[in-house]
């Protein structure tokens, strides 16, 4: 989990102190240098609390290494951090998509929220280590998005892309909508599906 990283993470980005910080959930500056060090950790009312002061997923906050991104400190003030709009845009892919896949550098799947398990019919554990081709299906992918999308994700370029695909698992159908959002040690793919009935052939990535 990325959880204390991410903390200090978010704290940066939104221009807290931990003083500020402190204040907003009630707790020490102490604890929250505990929290960020790693040798302390939020309750779990606590990372809901988190989660909706800095607008993200718990998915996200625990799940995603978020300073893999580049992010440009201004000032060299440890206090500021810049974004480059990736949190811009995963603030808004989240609110509106709330199936989640994350994906490794190698485009392995490392997590998926219930949604995802939910709509698709796929555990975690089912698919936890394996790439796309390998468990889903869809019949609409455009290759040359597919290029596209592969150069990026293994030059590790910023990608944010949207598309339309129908995935399928046996005999379910399931159009989906989906927006891939890269970091420098993965991706994340953010869905929200409906059914729909479609004869389906591999996809891959």
């Amino acid at each position: 989990m990325y959880l204390s990283t991410n903390i200090r993470y978010l704290r940066l980005s939104y221009n807290l102190t931990k003083s500020e910080l402190a204040n907003k959930v009630s707790k020490s500056i102490s604890t929250i240098e505990r929290w960020e060090a790693g040798t302390g950790k939020p309750d779990i009312d606590m990372i809901l609390r988190l989660a909706t002061i800095f607008k993200v997923m718990v998915d996200i906050l625990l799940f995603v290494d978020l300073q893999s991104v580049n992010v440009s400190r201004h000032n060299h003030d440890e206090n500021k951090a810049e974004d480059n709009g990736f949190l811009k845009k995963l603030y808004n892919y989240q609110s509106q998509f709330p199936a989640v896949c994350i994906n490794d550098s190698d485009k392995k799947v490392v997590y998926v929220n219930a949604e995802y398990s939910r709509q698709t019919g796929y555990s975690l554990k089912e698919i936890k280590g394996k790439k796309f081709p390998q468990y889903m299906q869809a019949n609409n992918y455009p290759s040359d998005k597919s290029c596209d999308i592969r150069e990026k994700l293994d030059s590790k370029q910023p990608l944010y892309t949207e598309m339309e695909l129908t995935f399928g698992k046996s005999k379910k159908q399931l159009n989906c909508q989906t927006h891939i959002i890269s970091f420098n040690s993965g991706f994340i793919s953010f869905a929200k599906f409906e059914p729909v009935i479609d004869k389906s052939i591999p996809f891959y990535l």
